[in-house]
């Protein structure tokens, strides 16, 4: 028996024992570890990005919100300066023996730009001065900086003025109707017919022309590119295959319901708007006009119907185009007399232009020269005159990186609206000419002013 207690004692070095599996969850456990924090890494990321983003945009909220009356502020003061203008221009014109300010003075008042913070490193200002420039911007609350800068626009030409019944209104005053005469007539009644052999009324010689108007707007281009080429062989080299008949004829198109023109859309990008321009940026929607055609052309014109030409704002394109053949030296000469610093040589009265020029321009010396070139101005829709009407205000707005642009067209009215409203022209079918000027008449009793006596004409901000 003793055998078989030994067997059993052996009996577990024969068989061996089943064993249990044996289970090690340390590498799940490290697993779900890493998974967890992967999850919370993304999580936490996405979170502290949403919030950095919503953060820069209620920053960026604010400093837009902050440069938008910014803006408005330096438009205000802009506002503020061309009504001082106004005051004082019409100073010495009220009698009493107060001496009228010279034009040069006056224009100081809304020729130079305005920046703020006001920089005190300008030559010239004494400590005093720079000490109460840095008072007044130590007290400011004013955040970022800003510029705001005034142009006269009087020193354009409309191009709406392509369209008859945007003719300008003749700038002399029509005198009172005669209240009779000795065959009773009262000037309501048809006139007396001319005696047999007779030569009848003689056709206005100075009366608007559309056709010579467009005539003379399709050589203002082709003199304002033929001058950039002589000066820029880049910009000659890029435009040499330009077409003007197609400018001309595609802004033709745009402007005027009742043209045709030549091409009929078909290069066209978009379709023709067949109305008056109401900025001058329409000029990008049409074909071929580019950044560098409109930087060209743009600054030459206006959709607004102005007075006239102002003959001491023009710059070198506008005098060549007005005075055809006029030379360098001439040119030159022309721009030395009128801003010379040291004397007020603005002209007074067109008639003071028209003067000058028959003396010191080669090609306007003549006893009629100067009536021809009244007469040719005349029938293009340009008429001279030595003030100003219209002004572009742009202000630029700065705080962190938020930038606002402001831009406003403002017509400043004379105290004494002498302008009469100018008579609808035939429209010839074309709906949209009777209501001639897009922003609303800017002279004459339908033009209505402020308190202030200006006129915000067109406004945007961008």
């Amino acid at each position: 028996m003793g055998w078989i207690r030994r067997f059993k004692l052996n009996l577990p070095n024969f068989v061996s024992p089943v064993k249990k599996p044996v289970t090690d969850e340390s590498g799940i456990a490290l697993f779900m570890v890493i998974a967890a924090m992967t999850v919370l890494s993304v999580v936490v990321t996405e979170f502290t990005y949403v919030a950095q983003v919503n953060a820069r945009s209620t920053a960026d909220s604010s400093d837009q919100i902050k440069a938008h009356y910014l803006a408005k502020t330096g438009f205000k003061l802009s506002l503020l300066r061309l009504r001082a203008f106004k005051v004082l221009k019409e100073l010495g014109k009220k009698g009493g023996g107060m001496p009228e300010i010279p034009k040069f003075v006056l224009d100081q008042i809304w020729g130079f730009p305005f920046f703020y913070p006001i920089p005190s490193g300008v030559p010239g200002l004494t400590v005093a001065m720079k000490d109460e420039i840095e008072k007044f911007q130590t007290e400011t609350t004013l955040p970022g900086k800003f510029s705001a800068t005034i142009e006269s626009e009087s020193n354009k030409i409309s191009i709406n003025s392509l369209i008859k019944s945007m003719a300008p209104t003749p700038i002399a005053a029509d005198g009172p109707k005669p209240a009779g005469n000795a065959s009773g007539n009262d000037g309501t009644k048809p006139a007396t017919p001319a005696a047999a052999g007779t030569v009848g009324p003689k056709k206005d010689a100075n009366k608007y022309d559309v056709e010579e108007a467009r005539k003379g707007f399709k050589d203002f281009l082709a003199k304002l590119l033929e001058e950039k080429t002589k000066k820029d062989p880049d910009f000659a080299d890029q435009y040499r295959d330009l077409d003007i008949e197609e400018l001309y004829d595609n802004i033709l198109g745009w402007v005027d319901f009742s043209y045709q023109p030549k091409n009929m859309g078909s290069h066209q990008p978009l379709p023709y708007k067949r109305e008056p321009f109401y900025s001058m940026t329409e000029l990008h929607m049409v074909r071929p006009i580019d950044d560098g055609l409109y930087d060209l052309i743009a600054p030459n014109f206006t959709p607004f119907s102005t007075a006239g030409v102002n003959v001491n704002k023009i710059r070198e394109p506008m005098l060549r185009v007005l005075l055809s053949g006029i030379t360098d030296e001439e040119v030159t000469e022309f721009f030395k007399f009128r801003d010379d610093p040291e004397a007020d040589n603005t002209f007074k009265s067109a008639d003071e232009f028209y003067k000058w020029v028959g003396g010191n321009v080669g090609v306007m010396r003549g006893s009629t020269r100067s009536d021809d070139l009244k007469a040719n101005l005349a029938k293009r829709g340009i008429q001279l005159v030595t003030d100003e009407e219209i002004f572009k205000i742009t202000v630029v707005a700065e705080v962190n990186k938020a930038t606002r642009i402001l831009e406003a067209w403002v017509l400043v009215a004379s105290s004494k609206d002498e302008a009469k409203a100018k008579p609808a022209a035939p429209t010839d079918g074309n709906p949209f000419e009777q209501h001639p000027d897009p922003n609303g008449p800017t002279t004459g009793p339908a033009a209505k002013p402020n308190a202030a006596g200006l006129r915000i004409l067109y406004m945007r901000e961008s």
